[in-house]
C-alpha cells in the first residue's frame, strides 16, 4: 500500500514529456532484452510504447498481442487491443508507406471484423469487413480479399443467409 502511494506521489510531480521518455525508454530495453522472445512481453511493449508515444512501435505490437489473445480465445480482451490500434493507427500511418498503411489496416479491420463477430456484435463486424474490402480492393491485394470474401460468406451461412454465404464463398474461391 505504501509503495503505491509513493508511486502515485512521485508519478503525479513528473511532467507529461518526462513521463513519456520513461515509457519509451522501457519500451526500448524491453525489446532489446527480448529481442527473441518478443511474445512473452508483447502486452509490455505495446503498452510502453503506446503510453511513450511512439506509434510506429505501439502500432504493431499492439496488432500482435491482439493475435495472441485470438490464438488463446480471448476475444474480448484481444478486441481492446485491436481497438487500441486502430485509435493509434492514422499516427503509426506516417511511417509507412501507403501500400502498406493500406494493407495493415485492412487486415486489422478483418481482425476486428472476426472478433466483433464472435462477441455478438453482427453489423459492427459486417461495417469491419466493408471498410476491409474497399481497401483490399483499392490495393488490388487478392489475399485480403479472399479473407474478406471467406470471412463475409462464413458469417452469413452462420445466419442462414445462404445465398450470401454462396456468392462470397464463390468470390473467394474465384
Amino acid at each position: 500500500l505504501a509503495q503505491n502511494r509513493l508511486k502515485d506521489v512521485v508519478l503525479e510531480s513528473m511532467s507529461v514529456e518526462l513521463k513519456q521518455q520513461i515509457h519509451r525508454r522501457i519500451g526500448e530495453a524491453l525489446e532489446r532484452m527480448n529481442r527473441r522472445r518478443v511474445s512473452f512481453v508483447v502486452e509490455s511493449l505495446a503498452y510502453h510504447f503506446e503510453q511513450g508515444e511512439v506509434a510506429s512501435k505501439a502500432y504493431p505490437y499492439l496488432i500482435q498481442a491482439a493475435d495472441k489473445l485470438l490464438q488463446r480465445t480471448f476475444v474480448g480482451e484481444a478486441l481492446e487491443y485491436l481497438d487500441r490500434a486502430v485509435r493509434i493507427e492514422p499516427d503509426a500511418r506516417e511511417y509507412m508507406t501507403l501500400d502498406d498503411a493500406d494493407r495493415r489496416l485492412a487486415d486489422l479491420r478483418l481482425k476486428r471484423a472476426k472478433a466483433l463477430y464472435h462477441l455478438g456484435q453482427l453489423a459492427d463486424s459486417r461495417d469491419e469487413l466493408r471498410l476491409a474490402g474497399e481497401l483490399a480492393d483499392a490495393l488490388g491485394d487478392a489475399q485480403i480479399q479472399i479473407g474478406v470474401h471467406t470471412e463475409k460468406g462464413c458469417q452469413a451461412r452462420r445466419v442462414r443467409e445462404l445465398d450470401v454465404a454462396e456468392e462470397s464463398l464463390q468470390l473467394a474461391i474465384d
